[in-house]
């Protein structure tokens, strides 16, 4: 049972939340994507070499403008290619596990169902993604509030939520679907 973290942070550099939590997920392989493309260009043949072989993949990576970075969506455009992760030749992630670990700038109350949708709502290129390359959806673990800060106590308790966040995320990174 082979997992694979692919960081679709932008700048994990900068972040409290994302990097604490990569380094709670050691004993995961972790490819961080804006450490190796940072100029946006695809090793795609590596890539999908790195997929071949996996049985969960979690896609890391915070929230932004209700969906995944940039960097994150370049790397699926590119390396889930047609006659890789589908297509009637195309079969090397069936039935391979998508896991998702998101956070968000906003509270959780901004994700209430009323003044923004619920986060499920924001699921279906996700499950589209599955579907079309015969992935199994492994669910979600969503962490809220965590943004960049310079504030030490602030830093202090984002740290403490990746901490939990990644407890969570092994757990359901281990468990049954």
């Amino acid at each position: 049972m082979k997992t694979l973290i692919i960081s679709g942070h932008s700048n994990l550099g900068a972040s409290v939340f994302n990097r604490a939590l990569l380094e709670g997920l050691g004993e995961f392989e972790i490819v961080r994507l804006d450490e190796l493309y940072g100029d946006y260009r695809i090793d795609v043949a590596r890539e999908q070499e790195r997929l071949r072989g996996v049985s969960t993949l979690v896609l890391a990576y915070p929230f932004y403008w209700y969906a995944y970075p940039a960097i994150l969506k370049k790397y699926i455009d590119d390396v889930f290619a047609h006659g890789f992760a589908h297509g009637s030749k195309g079969k090397a992630l069936q039935g391979v596990r998508l896991v998702l670990s998101i956070s968000t700038g906003a509270p959780k109350a901004a994700y209430d169902g009323e003044a923004m949708p619920k986060m499920d709502a924001f699921l279906p290129p996700v499950l589209g993604l599955c579907k079309l390359c015969g992935m199994k959806f492994g669910g979600s673990v969503v962490t809220h509030g965590v943004s960049y800060t310079a504030d030490e106590a602030t830093k202090a308790g984002f740290a403490a939520l990746a901490a939990a966040h990644a407890k969570r995320l092994k757990a359901l990174i281990n468990s049954e679907i």
